[in-house]
């Protein structure tokens, strides 16, 4: 009930999901009770959103948890457009050591080889592979909250990194004010979040889930830079990566002035978050309502992306009206979600969507999915959401 950022004790309930199913997790027969209860709650005081209910990290990360960054179109973009982002603010720049903080697969980091040669990957997908380097990286098969990073990297690291980590932490004041202890003078971060300003923009309530303990605003990330010591030098949006992210650059400095409060963006009001929720379930009701007016059409699902639970769950629907969910990655060939009714089927042959109903549900990567689709000449294309 604590604000992760500010502290403030008096956060107010924005949503309430009972029975929230778990996301990033594909299965070969259904599964009963793979959900939680959880909400969203939120401070006026410094805009930064936050879950109700922590999820163990063993529950909603275990050995079918899939996501990774180099197996994911969209995610290697993004992560090209983070190291184009840290180009422009290093220049020609070397570095004694660079971390990166949820290092997942490694993509970014090996991109980072001619700018340090002392590299540090943290991820806990490293954690049963028994190897402590790959490619002259050093990997540590750990949560952040259990690396004593004097001891298990044993320098002071002078630029540290982070992809799509910081909105899973329980803790991410206290994580980065260790991280800053444990850097050299003058360290430079480069963090990287969702944004729930974004979110809010787009009506896009589906991004919230059980592994994103935190949303930051552009508001509550500055303050985060500011509690723990840093000064910000600056930012920029990747809106053409989950929606909308944010990057942040900042320095650790002893001497820093502290921001006024013109430097925060001012928080949401309530009432702005709650309209964009209704417009968001009222667009959601409408894609059921087009379906029922054709009942004896057959509709097909695209895209079995990590997101399609809460997407379905927003839509109070099972999708049982849905022959069947295509995709791409022949690895989901015949496995489904716990909670939903379709099966994924690896869409090998073009002519297997020529003149059928198409329903997009991997929204994050609709601009790469419509001229795809487009070129294999379905009978109808259906987005749920308004996604510029």
């Amino acid at each position: 009930m604590k604000c992760q950022i500010c502290e403030n004790n008096k956060l107010i309930k924005i949503l309430d999901l009972p029975k929230f199913p778990f996301t990033g997790i594909f299965v070969s027969k259904p599964l009963k009770d793979h959900f939680a209860d959880q909400g969203l709650m939120y401070c006026e005081i410094c805009g930064h959103a936050q879950l109700e209910n922590f999820i163990s990290y063993d529950l909603i990360y275990d050995n079918t948890y899939s996501h990774r960054g180099s197996k994911s179109s969209i995610a290697t973009l993004g992560n090209d457009f983070f190291y184009n982002f840290l180009i422009s603010i290093i220049g020609e720049k070397k570095f004694r050591a660079i971390v990166d903080l949820g290092c997942n697969d490694l993509y970014l980091l090996k991109k980072l080889s001619t700018v340090s040669k002392n590299l540090y990957g943290i991820d806990p997908i490293w954690k049963d592979q028994n190897k402590s380097k790959v490619e002259d990286i050093k990997v540590i098969g750990e949560f952040i909250e259990n690396v004593d990073f004097s001891k298990d990297i044993g320098v002071l690291p002078d630029l540290i990194i982070s992809s799509h980590t910081f909105e899973h932490l329980h803790d991410p004041r206290g994580q980065l004010v260790k991280i800053v202890e444990n850097s050299s003078d003058n360290a430079l971060f480069i963090i990287e979040v969702p944004s729930f300003d974004t979110l809010i923009n787009n009506h896009r309530f589906d991004q919230v889930f059980h592994q994103h303990v935190n949303y930051f605003s552009l508001s509550s990330m500055k303050k985060l830079i500011d509690l723990s010591g840093c000064e910000y030098i600056n930012h920029s949006f990747n809106y053409n990566f989950w929606g909308g992210t944010m990057l942040f650059a900042f320095q650790k400095n002893k001497n820093r002035k502290k921001h006024l409060e013109s430097f925060y963006a001012p928080p949401r009001v309530i009432s702005n978050i709650k309209e964009s929720y209704k417009i968001f379930k009222e667009l959601l009701q409408n894609v059921l309502r087009r379906i029922n007016v054709s009942p004896n059409r057959k509709y097909f699902g695209y895209g079995a992306a990590q997101m399609v639970p809460t997407l379905a769950y927003h839509m109070d629907s099972d999708l049982n009206f849905l022959e069947c969910i295509f995709d791409d990655n022949a690895n989901k060939d015949e496995l489904m979600y716990p909670n939903l009714k379709p099966k994924i089927k690896h869409l090998s042959e073009k002519e297997k969507l020529k003149n059928k109903d198409i329903l997009i549900l991997a929204l994050d990567s609709l601009r790469l999915i419509i001229p795809k689709l487009v070129d294999l000449s379905p009978r109808k294309i259906i987005i749920p959401l308004d996604i510029a």
